[in-house]
């Protein structure tokens, strides 16, 4: 876990290389460490679907991950991975 000047890199990271909302959503998650869906829409405020797709884009990038509850039945809680965020800094620039 990164301390708060990390929670800041990642998320001028998250900006820089996702649009706004993606990273309203991942500021949400580094802030509060681990939300359910709903937290996060309250959070961030905005829609379910915006929320549900910037998750998927955020999962799909392993900057998220979705943990189910051990109860059946159980919500699922998302958590952002900040390590996973600060290693994007050795990412190649594309150059055009």
């Amino acid at each position: 876990m990164a301390g708060q000047h990390g929670l800041e890199l990642a998320v001028t990271l998250i900006i820089a290389h996702f649009v706004d909302l993606v990273a309203k959503v991942c500021s949400c998650l580094l802030h509060r460490w681990t939300l359910f869906l709903q937290e996060i829409i309250r959070a961030a405020e905005l829609s379910s679907s915006q929320v549900k797709n910037c998750l998927l884009v955020l999962i799909q990038h392993n900057c998220v991950r979705a943990f189910s509850s051990p109860r059946p039945g159980g919500d699922q809680h998302y958590v952002a991975l900040s390590d996973n965020i600060l290693h994007r800094m050795r990412f190649s620039k594309i150059r055009k």
